[in-house]
């Protein structure tokens, strides 16, 4: 387990490790979502579906035209609504 220390201003320094994992860096958005049990969430800002392009192979059956860029973004939009994280910057 990695640890991280909170300053008098309270303020997190995040392990090298985890901000290399999560590929985050200066001036960068961390969001924390409290879990109870003296757990919490770290995510990032969400990056634009362009940035994904290529990541993934196509799974099942092949669609007849790929989904746009607006496309993806509308679906990232509605799955973020569905789980309470409408609320992020972008």
């Amino acid at each position: 387990m990695l640890t991280g220390k909170i300053t008098v201003k309270g303020q997190v320094t995040i392990p090298k490790e985890v901000r290399e994992s999560m590929g985050i860096g200066p001036s960068d958005f961390v969001y924390f979502t409290p879990l109870g049990e003296g757990k919490a969430l770290i995510a990032t800002r969400n990056r634009p579906a362009s940035a994904l392009f290529g990541m993934l192979k196509q799974r099942g059956p092949k669609r007849e035209k790929p989904l746009s860029i607006e496309e993806m973004e509308a679906v990232i939009k509605r799955q973020r609504l569905e789980t309470g994280l409408a609320g992020m910057r972008k």
